[in-house]
C-alpha cells in the first residue's frame, strides 16, 4: 500500500497555506510568513516551527481549524504539483492500493481529488487533525486493512512525515517540491528522497 501526504506531496498548496496563515496571524500575535522567512522556516521541523511563528499550544487548534476552513473557500483554485497526477494514474494501475493520511480536513481532499478526476484511485482517506499524531493513524491503516508496516510506504514533504513513519515502521520516501527543504528532509533519514514525480515512480516500479 502507498499512502501519499496531500498538502505539499500531491496538492501544490503552499503558496494558499502561507496567506490563510497570514491573514490569521494578526488575531493571535502570530509572525507573519514572507519571502524574507519562509526559507528559514522551511529548514525547522514543526517543534521549532511553531516556536519561531510564535504560535502557542492553546491557539493552535483554533489556528488549524479556522485554516481548513478558509482553505475549503479555495480549494478549486490550487493545483496540482506538476507531474504528480500522471505518476498517480500510473501507481494506480500496478498491483498496490493507493490511500491518503493528512492533516487537512477530508472533504478539502474529496474536493480536490474529484476536481482533478483522481478520486477513485484512492482507496481511503484518513484524517489526523492534529499536527502530530500520523505515526498512530499509520499503525491504525496497517490493522485496518491487514497489513505488516513492511508492505506500506508513505509519501511525505515534512521533516514530522519522515518521523512518523518511522515510529510506526513504515518506510518513507520524502519528496522535495513541497514545504521542507531537501537538506532539513536529507537531516532526518528518510529511506528515500525523491526530487521529481518521476523519480517516484521509477522508486515504486522497482
Amino acid at each position: 500500500m502507498i499512502i501519499f501526504d496531500f498538502d505539499g506531496t500531491i496538492a501544490d498548496s503552499l503558496g494558499t497555506v502561507c496567506e490563510i496563515y497570514n491573514e490569521l496571524a494578526p488575531a493571535y500575535d502570530l509572525v507573519p510568513i514572507g519571502p524574507e522567512n519562509l526559507p528559514v522556516l522551511r529548514e525547522l521541523g514543526i517543534r521549532k516551527l511553531l516556536k519561531r511563528l510564535a504560535l502557542k499550544p492553546r491557539h493552535l487548534p483554533h489556528v488549524l481549524n479556522q485554516g481548513r476552513r478558509m482553505l475549503r473557500e479555495r480549494i478549486e483554485a490550487i493545483k496540482p504539483v506538476p507531474g504528480i497526477l500522471e505518476q498517480i494514474e500510473n501507481l494506480h494501475q500496478s498491483p498496490r492500493s493507493l490511500g491518503i493520511l493528512t492533516s487537512n480536513s477530508s472533504e478539502n481532499v474529496e474536493v480536490f481529488l474529484n476536481q482533478f478526476g483522481i478520486r477513485k484511485h484512492f482507496e481511503f482517506i484518513s484524517t489526523c487533525p492534529k499536527l502530530r499524531g500520523k505515526a498512530k493513524h499509520l499503525s491504525a491503516i496497517a490493522r485496518t486493512y491487514s497489513l505488516s508496516p513492511l508492505n506500506m510506504i508513505y509519501i511525505g514533504d515534512e521533516v514530522r512525515d519522515i518521523k512518523a513513519a518511522k515510529r510506526a515502521a513504515v518506510s518513507v520516501a520524502a519528496v522535495t517540491w513541497g514545504f521542507n527543504t531537501k537538506e532539513a528532509l536529507s537531516k532526518h533519514e528518510p529511506d528515500w528522497l525523491i526530487s521529481t514525480p518521476d523519480e517516484l515512480a521509477k522508486l515504486i516500479a522497482s
